[in-house]
């Protein structure tokens, strides 16, 4: 097992291109394994393996998941194409990511128009424009005494309508 110690004293570079971070590692395990040498990185990178040694050392570097295991010469040549590619990766994510964000706005914000439009109807506002709270207390006023229950409305129609003007009045805030 001592041919294999001077193993254990390489540090590789771990790199993760979409968050932009590097650190120095070293093998925290090795196993003999049908003539093959698999290694597992050190802590806190001891979850990365199996890798095959022989191959990291030959091609410098070795895709594990969303990182990349390289030699340290490997990252010292390709160091500054590795940091652009990673800075495109990362804006390019980062437009995704926004323009996911402006998606799900407009459609909670459709969502909201849609039922105040509903809310309006409701309280017989107009369906445009900006209300203020006498507006939206008056007609909830006017429409009450008529859907009361005790005046013969029905409880849900009373329901709605409260909902209607508590939610107006929310937006109007």
């Amino acid at each position: 097992m001592d041919d294999l110690d001077k193993y254990y004293e390489i540090d590789f570079i771990i790199w993760n291109s979409t968050l932009g971070i590097s650190d120095f590692v070293s093998i925290g395990e090795i196993k003999k394994e049908n003539e093959e040498l698999l290694i597992w990185l050190d802590e806190p990178y001891d979850f990365v393996g199996p890798l095959k040694l022989k191959q990291l050392l030959k091609n410098d570097e070795l895709q594990f998941e969303a990182c990349v295991v390289m030699t340290e010469e490997y990252w010292e040549k390709n160091k500054n194409e590795l940091l652009i590619q990673s800075y495109v990766k990362q804006q390019h994510t980062f437009k995704e990511f926004q323009e996911e964000l402006k998606r799900r706005n407009k459609n909670k914000s459709q969502h909201h128009s849609n039922q105040e439009i509903q809310y309006r109807e409701i309280l017989c506002l107009p369906l445009q424009g900006i209300l203020n709270t006498t507006q939206i207390k008056s007609a909830y006023k006017k429409i009450a005494k008529t859907e009361h229950p005790d005046m013969g409305g029905s409880h849900e129609n009373f329901i709605q309508i409260t909902e209607a003007k508590e939610a107006l009045l929310l937006i109007c805030e």
